[in-house]
């Protein structure tokens, strides 16, 4: 969870904005037989996470404004920066 909670802060530097971080259960909703737990489960997986985009400023659900496009890009990259550099880390590249 920690690797998780480092990828919100590096979004975070981005522009301020924030993510809720935990398991899809207890942020989201239940959902039993999705990718994350075919990953850990049957696959073995050790880092597999669901990522559910910001809704537009205008509260229009996962539909993003075009002008908001890029910064909820630059947003991800950021957060997946932070997580491979600390699997590789972990690894040893």
């Amino acid at each position: 969870m920690s690797q998780l909670c480092k990828g919100n802060d590096a979004v975070t530097e981005i522009n301020g904005n924030s993510y809720l971080v935990g398991d899809i259960c207890n942020t989201i909703y239940q959902a039993a037989g999705n990718a994350v737990d075919w990953a850990y489960g049957d696959q073995g997986i050790k880092y597999a996470y669901t990522m559910e985009m910001r809704p537009g400023s205008d509260g229009g659900g996962m539909v993003v404004p075009e002008e908001e496009i890029l910064e909820q890009a630059l947003e991800m990259y950021a957060f997946h920066v932070s997580a491979a550099r600390d699997i590789m880390a972990e690894f040893g590249n």
